[in-house]
């Protein structure tokens, strides 16, 4: 839910030109601030120190009709290139929670690149695990037989696209028991499958 400032901006100035190039979002997690607006062009950007300004961009963040991601910026929209998904997930012992602070409540499916990338769909949206969490989540994910994810992989046969692989994977000593229920597990080329799949866009543009 964006800031109820936010919300009275944007009924106050609502014809305000979008910026594009300005803002991503990185495989880990953090936001990157691109001074030149050449998000768009790959340019790594530079990280924000300022605390209060990323809590702010974390409250205010969501996507459009289109699939593009946004930082609602008052009563501007400051669109996000995503380095993978619109969703980086941390794992704890007992949770899944996304990189600003969404704490998942249920998954519909697993994902799992020809990377060892690790994905799910969550009600909030598509997200990538942490690379520094993939160890500990790997271990938890589990088949109703007892395999865990790192067994698995070796059996797992990679091609192009996305298909089914007939295996069910549930997240054992999760808090929220809604994520111990076993979902099906899909291996997937690239993160741009995904993207393609479930709408989101990974670099938007300028409008024309």
């Amino acid at each position: 839910m964006l800031d109820d400032s936010v919300l009275e901006a944007m009924k106050r100035w609502p014809n305000v030109p979008a910026a594009v190039g300005w803002l991503s979002l990185t495989c880990r997690g953090e936001w990157r601030l691109h001074p030149l607006g050449d998000a768009s062009q790959g340019d790594p950007g530079e990280s924000i120190a300022n605390e209060q300004i990323t809590h702010f961009i974390n409250r205010n963040y969501a996507s459009d009709e289109k699939g593009q991601w946004l930082f609602q910026n008052g009563p501007q929209k400051v669109y996000v290139r995503l380095d993978s998904t619109p969703y980086i997930l941390r794992t704890t012992l007992t949770e899944l929670v996304t990189h600003n602070g969404l704490a998942v409540q249920s998954i519909e499916a697993w994902f799992v690149d020809q990377t060892g990338h690790v994905y799910a769909l969550t009600d909030s949206g598509m997200g990538r695990v942490d690379d520094r969490d993939l160890v500990s989540l790997t271990a938890q994910l589990q088949t109703p037989l007892g395999q865990s994810l790192d067994d698995l992989w070796p059996t797992l046969a990679h091609n192009n696209g996305l298909f089914e692989t007939h295996q069910t994977l549930a997240l054992l000593n999760a808090e929220n028991a809604t994520l111990n229920l076993p979902r099906r597990l899909f291996v997937v080329d690239t993160v741009d499958t995904l993207a393609l799949q479930y709408g989101f866009i990974r670099n938007p543009m300028p409008r024309a």
